[in-house]
């Protein structure tokens, strides 16, 4: 009798904290654009790639932190206000690996769910990088449906990101960068 009882209370408690953990999960706001960069990663990480986003998202980040998104109404209705790239966040949607050549595509995200799709500069949004995997080195940038190749031409933000003009916007502006962009930036002592 006793033992049937201690099963009984055992199932009842077992049942009360499942109930919970369901509870809790439906209340989760599941992001779309994150669990799409989470299945993505994971791709990379299999396939010992995972080096590729990091190089691709520092680059993203530096050539792009000044532009700013075009300010108006987006697709959603949502007024999007003016913001410089470097302050929002950087996801990972879209891996392809085709022999040597690697793949890269990414999307600004205002809110974590508005895809930035225009900037105020003159210079277009770029949307990924090529990589050669064999020898670790950049192909291009993907915008739109052309890969830019800016190799040789040292004077460009392309080929050396690293400019007097982007590190100040990096210092000056440190705590409004967007978390991972800041942490990479402290790592590679930019800032402190």
């Amino acid at each position: 009798m006793k033992i049937s009882i201690a099963v009984s209370v055992l199932f009842l408690l077992a049942g009360c904290t499942e109930g919970r953990h369901t509870k809790q999960q439906m209340t989760e706001k599941v992001n779309f654009f994150d669990s799409v960069q989470q299945r993505q990663l994971a791709l990379l990480d299999s396939l010992h790639l995972l080096q590729f986003n990091d190089t691709s998202k520092w680059f993203l980040y530096a050539i792009q932190c000044d532009d700013s998104s075009k300010s108006g109404r987006v697709r959603d209705r949502k007024e999007l206000p003016k913001i410089p790239l470097g302050f929002i966040k950087l996801n990972l949607n879209y891996v392809a690996i085709q022999n040597d050549t690697l793949s890269l595509l990414y999307n600004f995200l205002y809110d974590d769910s508005t895809i930035i799709e225009k900037s105020t500069s003159n210079r277009p949004i770029i949307r990924g990088m090529q990589f050669n995997t064999k020898s670790n080195q950049i192909i291009g940038f993907i915008i739109g449906h052309a890969i830019l190749n800016q190799n040789g031409n040292s004077a460009n933000r392309y080929e050396n990101p690293l400019k007097p003009e982007v590190i100040s916007f990096i210092k000056s502006n440190k705590g409004k960068l967007n978390i991972w962009f800041r942490d990479e930036a402290k790592r590679r002592k930019i800032i402190d």
